[in-house]
């Protein structure tokens, strides 16, 4: 059952590092909301402190050491619910983003206390920094693959959160990798996510506290253990209770019911779902072993192919086909290589010379196969799906 509040409570929460430059002007056009505010001053040592002392009726929460960003959020988090806040609008202190666009965030979420809602950052793009755009597009792919969301701005801390899920989510960063993790587990959990587009502006630059190699490499480390943790078969704890699928009888329904629900995109073509299965197959097949479902989803991504249907079509290369299409590779390749057909493959007089051989031989067939296999897979997928948009 979907919770959701009549009149939510709402708060906006701050997290600061030394930005008393910007402070200010934040808050002021904050309180025009007339939300309460809860500011978290990570460590500052500038004269935030003294900064916030002129505004007695901010929930301020302050340490004497950086913690970094995510610490800051998960306290200020901690602090909402303890204030019985529903929602929690995040946004920085360093000015970029606008206060006023917080209203749109707190209608998209619509009452729902199930639903993250991301700002995505539209208005202004063209003036940000060529690293932020890279790594904007970077974080957005990984989450792609860690969750199946296409989310347009997946670093934007202009945020609104349903407290109570957000803290039951146990996230083991603590710098800018937080918002990745908290996101990701959020969508694990079963809670929405919406996106609405907020103005940004890069005109104060105000200093960074991104350090571009660190933060990058400790971000990518994240996301690293994200994929291991959603490959890993161990069970992931719900937050949202879904609703129950109500199955249909016989395989055949069960079969399409998956298909329509699952596998088959709005809009999508036979033709454009035969592509996916053909090129699914042919990452299947070409020697790329180990890296072949990395590689298929991120050219399935680039080509606007259905990333579902080609994973299903790569999987034609599960371990109990392994031999069969390793022993078709070798054959075909010595077939191209001396242009006859030899069936046994004679390992017992093998050198160092021979094995180099029979490697290129390999290659060369696993290539063609794999060409050929992707073909016969697209062109089947075609006729079958052609068929069955027909009777259907």
């Amino acid at each position: 059952m979907t919770p959701v509040a009549d009149v939510p409570r709402i708060c906006l929460l701050i997290p600061t590092y030394n930005h008393a430059a910007f402070l200010p002007e934040v808050l002021a056009r904050a309180r025009t909301l007339a939300w309460p505010v809860i500011v978290v001053d990570d460590g500052s040592t500038d004269e935030t402190a003294d900064l916030l002392e002129k505004f007695p009726e901010i929930q301020t929460v302050r340490w004497r050491r950086n913690r970094g960003k995510g610490a800051a959020l998960a306290a200020g988090l901690s602090l909402a619910a303890k204030l019985g806040f529903d929602l929690a609008v995040t946004l920085d202190a360093d000015g970029q983003h606008a206060p006023a666009d917080a209203p749109r965030l707190v209608a998209a979420a619509a009452g729902r206390l199930d639903t993250l809602v991301i700002g995505a950052r539209e208005e202004g793009q063209q003036h940000a920094p060529r690293r932020t755009r890279f790594g904007r597009a970077f974080s957005n792919f990984w989450i792609w693959i860690e969750t199946g969301l296409k989310v347009s701005d997946a670093q934007s801390g202009y945020r609104a959160y349903p407290v109570a899920l957000a803290n039951r989510v146990r996230v083991r960063s603590r710098r800018y990798g937080w918002e990745t993790e908290m996101l990701v587990r959020l969508a694990w959990g079963g809670v929405q996510v919406a996106e609405v587009p907020v103005s940004i502006s890069y005109a104060a630059k105000p200093a960074s506290h991104f350090r571009p190699f660190q933060d990058f490499f400790l971000n990518s480390c994240v996301n690293a253990y994200l994929v291991c943790r959603r490959l890993w078969p161990w069970p992931i704890p719900a937050l949202v209770r879904g609703e129950k699928i109500v199955w249909p009888q016989g395989w055949p329904a069960r079969l399409r019911m998956v298909w329509e629900k699952y596998l088959w995109l709005p809009g999508q073509s036979p033709l454009q779902a035969a592509l996916s299965l053909g090129f699914g197959a042919f990452m299947g097949v070409f020697p790329v072993w180990g890296l072949q479902m990395l590689i298929a989803v991120f050219i399935a991504q680039r080509l606007h192919l259905n990333a579902a249907l080609v994973i299903l079509a790569a999987n034609i290369s599960l371990p109990p086909m392994i031999p069969f299409i390793v022993y078709s590779a070798l054959v075909l390749g010595r077939f191209l290589s001396s242009g006859q057909w030899v069936w046994s493959l004679d390992w017992h007089h093998l050198t160092l010379a021979l094995a180099r051989a029979r490697a290129w031989e390999f290659i060369l067939g696993s290539v063609v196969l794999a060409v050929g296999v992707g073909l016969l897979v697209g062109a089947a997928g075609y006729l079958f799906l052609t068929l069955f948009k027909s009777e259907a």
